[in-house]
Parts: C-alpha cells; structure tokens; sequence
C-alpha cells in the first residue's frame, strides 16, 4: 500500500467514526430530552447525506476534466496521438 493510500483510508475511517459520534450524540440528546425515541432524526440524517452528495455531484460536474492535460502530453509534435497504434489493447486508450 502506498502513503496516500494510507492516509485515505485514515481519513476516511476518522470520517466515518465522526459521523456515528454525531449520530450517537443527537440520538443521547433527544432521548434524554424527550425521554423517547424520536424516529425523525435519522430522516433527516438521511435527508441532509442525501444534500452533500447531490452537492458533491454538482461540482463534479461543474469542474473542468481532471484528465485534460495529460492528452496534450500524449501527442507528438505532428499532432498525433501516440496512443493511437494501442488502440483496442486491454487497458489501453480512451
């Protein structure tokens, strides 16, 4: 495994254990409040995933290619691709 892999996997772990704490947290607080457990709020635990991801695909979308450097990389000076003569190769091509 590589360093960044590593620290992905971390981060993601400390993520994912910061979002049960939060729902452990809300869930303790309203049955001591109310003294009952209140069904709603993993609806809107849902509800509010729901809106970080259709956030999260918006500016996916709205963000130029990732990739879009790397084909100027790819070409020779003539203008042609150099991965032209690998098309249909496994893995290889676009």
């Amino acid at each position: 495994m590589t360093l960044q892999t590593i620290i992905q996997v971390l981060a993601s772990g400390l993520l994912m254990g910061l979002i049960y704490a939060l729902i452990a947290v809300g869930l303790s607080l309203i049955f001591g409040l109310m003294d009952g457990v209140n069904f709603a709020h993993g609806e809107r635990l849902m509800l509010a995933m729901g809106e970080v991801h259709d956030v999260h695909q918006a500016e996916d979308q709205r963000q130029p290619d990732r990739d879009q450097g790397v084909d100027e990389a790819h070409q020779e000076p003539g203008g042609q691709d150099l991965d032209d003569g690998l098309q249909g190769h496994a893995g290889v091509g676009r």
